[in-house]
């Protein structure tokens, strides 16, 4: 079966290019139209530089917390406390939307030194932006974190209202959209080794990634929004199942696809470049890789 690596045409590009520009638009408002001119000091770059991953830190440590209140709230029927702690989840997802934008925009001012990591770049590019190879690997951990914590409260309130065969189909069909959520996270690790030992920039997410995340925060925004208006409603049940059975799986298969067709890429660059196949290290090793530690011997 080939690989689709085509980028959207048409009506869907035109789109997904107008939302990427209404994001932009409001990271400047919000973020960089102070944060760009504070980079002219020296010492708080360091800290700048890092804006983009400690949001998505910050996202993925909060996350939990707030969708829990949310579920409290709905089960308990405060509807007021509800819509806030649902503006508030809203918000979160909005942050996930933001963190890219100031992570590309976000650069430093001409003439500073250059980011001792970003090797792929010509020495003397004075506009450097702050997308880090970290950053790739902690945005999407952060995506699911979310989504997981989304998906887990609204499990709980489904078995409490709806009854044991509309909590185990719920299960089923989150298990079903979670598989290849997990086949990322396990592809993620050893991509992420591979382009360091081949001195290539760690891919980011895919166009069918953003849509299925998209898909998946659709489920849930509206599912949630029934339950608060009427929490005995099985519709809100049907909802989530619906959006995440008929969109959020296809496009995070599609996802998946283009990741592996990337990493078997990788392979093939790997063998011309060092005349032996790529041999996956111990997961310790992965997992220092994607925190930036060099393991020259594996």
């Amino acid at each position: 079966m080939s690989i689709d690596n085509s980028q959207p045409q048409g009506l869907g590009a035109t789109i997904e290019a107008g939302f990427r520009q209404l994001l932009d638009n409001i990271a400047q408002l919000l973020f960089l139209s102070w944060m760009q001119p504070l980079m002219r000091f020296p010492r708080l770059r360091p800290i700048l530089r890092q804006s983009a991953n400690i949001m998505s830190i910050g996202r993925m440590l909060v996350s939990p917390y707030v969708v829990a209140q949310l579920a409290i709230a709905t089960m308990k029927g405060s509807t007021n406390a509800a819509i806030w702690w649902l503006v508030a989840t809203a918000g979160l997802a909005l942050l996930d939307g933001l963190d890219g934008p100031v992570a590309r925009n976000l650069y430093l001012p001409k003439g500073a030194p250059n980011w001792p990591d970003m090797l792929d770049r010509p020495p003397d590019q004075a506009r450097r932006n702050c997308v880090t190879d970290i950053g790739k690997g902690i945005d999407p951990l952060a995506d699911k974190v979310y989504f997981i914590s989304l998906l887990g409260a609204f499990w709980w309130l489904t078995w409490s209202y709806h009854g044991t065969v509309a909590g185990l189909v719920f299960t089923g069909t989150a298990l079903w959209a979670l598989k290849e959520e997990l086949a990322l996270v396990k592809l993620s690790l050893p991509t992420e080794h591979i382009c360091q030992k081949l001195g290539q920039e760690v891919p980011g997410a895919n166009h069918y990634g953003k849509k299925k995340f998209f898909a998946q925060l659709l489920a849930m925004a509206g599912a949630w929004s029934l339950a608060i208006w009427s929490i005995d409603n099985p519709a809100c049940f049907m909802w989530a199942v619906g959006v995440i059975t008929v969109m959020a799986r296809p496009l995070a298969t599609r996802s998946l696809g283009l990741h592996t067709e990337e990493y078997r890429q990788m392979m093939r660059d790997h063998v011309a470049k060092f005349q032996q196949p790529y041999q996956q290290p111990p997961f310790r090793h992965l997992l220092g890789s994607k925190l930036g530690m060099r393991f020259p011997t594996v």
